[in-house]
């Protein structure tokens, strides 16, 4: 009753042990209580490392099996089971991890240097000078929480693994990384909407530079991206209608200066 009000105590689970009133079953419960304290000590202090690299485990282990009845169950089981390990993280914390941890390959490989500090820290690249003078060069340090990934799903490994790359050369800041990949989903989705635009109509991005190339030029793709970042538009949110007004404009030239060279290749012809 105490705690009546405090969100966390609003649902106990609890199991009911009937066993005999005497000094081994007191000697017994108490022992257990200490060890369930030292228990919750020790989850609290997991390391932000030890708790992906668990998880990460857990998803090879896992993906031997992928396809098979019941796996989803069971991944949802493991993750809630791991939840309460790590001290009763929330749901939203868990997801942040998992995105992290359910990684294959090089891509796994970049972002384990990266949280456990492997990696040249961006300032270091310019603080050579310094430290020849006697200057302390600081490094990279182990990194405590998911905030600076929390934007890379939905991201191609391919593209991912560049942008890990750099953050582990000291060519990129790790606390733009987010900034980076909202960057690289603005200019997806801005494709996406040229590409099903139905003066365009084309599958492959490569194939509408050839025929549109107002409508798809870098420039063009790329301060859009950034005002949608800007503007911090989300995936939800519709494509402003300046975008589109300029679009069409665009599409509009593209399609004169088609028609332009196809006459004049028709008259070179006669």
């Amino acid at each position: 009753r105490k705690f009546k009000n405090n969100p966390k105590w609003a649902k106990l689970s609890a199991v009911v042990y009937v066993c005999q009133r005497n000094n081994d079953s007191y000697a017994s419960l108490k022992s257990w209580g200490i060890l369930d304290n030292i228990k919750g000590e020790k989850r609290v202090t997991v390391s932000f490392l030890d708790k992906i690299a668990a998880l990460h485990e857990d998803y090879l282990a896992l993906a031997e099996h992928e396809g098979e009845a019941g796996h989803k169950e069971r991944t949802a089981l493991m993750k809630e089971q791991q939840r309460q390990d790590f001290g009763g993280i929330s749901s939203g914390q868990m997801m942040q991890l998992w995105s992290l941890a359910a990684r294959k390959g090089r891509v796994w490989e970049l972002l384990h240097k990266i949280v456990s500090g492997d990696m040249v820290h961006s300032q270091d690249r310019s603080s050579t000078s310094k430290a020849r003078k006697g200057g302390r060069k600081g490094g990279a340090k182990e990194v405590k929480s998911a905030a600076n990934f929390t934007n890379i799903g939905g991201i191609d490994d391919t593209i991912l693994e560049e942008m890990l790359q750099s953050i582990v050369v000291g060519h990129a800041s790790l606390q733009r990384l987010n900034e980076q990949c909202g960057l690289v989903k603005a200019r997806m989705r801005l494709q996406t909407a040229v590409l099903q635009d139905s003066n365009v109509d084309e599958e492959d991005w490569e194939a509408a530079k050839v025929k549109f190339p107002l409508s798809t030029h870098e420039d063009f793709v790329e301060r859009w991206a950034c005002s949608l970042v800007r503007q911090g538009l989300k995936a939800r949110d519709s494509l402003p209608e300046l975008f589109f007004s300029e679009l069409d404009r665009r599409i509009q030239s593209d399609k004169s200066s088609a028609e332009v060279r196809g006459r004049a290749a028709a008259a070179q012809v006669h």
